[in-house]
């Protein structure tokens, strides 16, 4: 990433896992000033609800946790951009303090099953007029893809490691449009 002169990193959760590794990510992510939201299993560890067959987390890293926002909101040359992880936020209350961008997560939960089943895309078109967002990322499927639907870019997180792999998304803005690229570690 270093190389290729980021501006800014963001980690869209689920940082946490059933790893030895816990701790050292964690503070990695605190080292390197990677801005990150929680995740559905980084929400469980902070509440202390981690699956029973998961390794524990000190008090200070579920303390870190907890203070990481839910989603992020963002700007990328002249478009306002937001991510999130995924519909575990649907459950939360207040869900609605989500505003501006609630409509775009319910939409991207619940309309296209993260953007699984284009057959719904031109419902979700339909919508995108009220969406406060042109730039929506987010990492619930565990997969990469982007997509352009009436002007606007959904863009789906994958996983980090893949194929014993770093993996991360380069998201950038070109002359008024957005270029995203899935990189590899060298």
């Amino acid at each position: 990433m270093r190389k290729e002169e980021v501006d800014t990193i963001y980690c869209l959760g689920n940082i946490t896992g059933n790893s030895l590794a816990n701790s050292e990510l964690l503070g990695l992510i605190r080292k390197e000033s990677v801005l990150a939201i929680q995740g559905e299993l980084d929400f469980r560890y902070a509440q202390g609800d981690e699956p029973a067959d998961f390794l524990s987390l000190e008090l200070k890293e579920r303390d870190y946790l907890v203070r990481l926002p839910h989603m992020v909101s963002f700007q990328i040359g002249d478009k306002r951009g937001m991510g999130f992880f995924g519909q575990y936020l649907q459950n939360l209350p207040g869900f609605s303090d989500f505003e501006p961008f609630a409509l775009e997560m319910n939409m991207v939960c619940d309309l296209t099953n993260f953007m699984r089943d284009e057959t719904v895309f031109p419902a979700l078109e339909a919508m995108i007029p009220q969406f406060q967002a042109q730039v929506v990322l987010f990492s619930q499927t565990k997969a990469w893809g982007h997509w352009t639907i009436g002007g606007l870019d959904f863009i789906s997180v994958g996983p980090a490691m893949g194929d014993n792999q770093l993996t991360w998304g380069l998201l950038e803005a070109r002359g008024g449009q957005i270029d995203f690229r899935i990189m590899k570690a060298e």
